[in-house]
């Protein structure tokens, strides 16, 4: 019999948490929400908008600010 060798892996840190704090904004507002289109930032379809009426994602328009 011939023994099997395991290859190790190299085991990646967890992701850093940003280092500026993150201003969460409130999204419950009717005004916030319109039809699909492309994130300014991302480029994905989104519902959402932004304070000035661009399509973007919840966590996208929140990193931007």
């Amino acid at each position: 019999m011939t023994a099997r060798r395991r290859h190790l892996r190299a085991v990646l840190p967890p992701p850093q948490q940003p280092v500026v704090p993150v201003q969460l904004l409130n999204w419950r507002r009717s005004s916030h929400f319109g039809q699909p289109a492309p994130c300014v930032l991302c480029g994905t379809p989104t519902p959402l908008r932004s304070r000035a009426k661009e399509p973007a994602h919840k966590v996208c328009a929140e990193l931007w600010a």
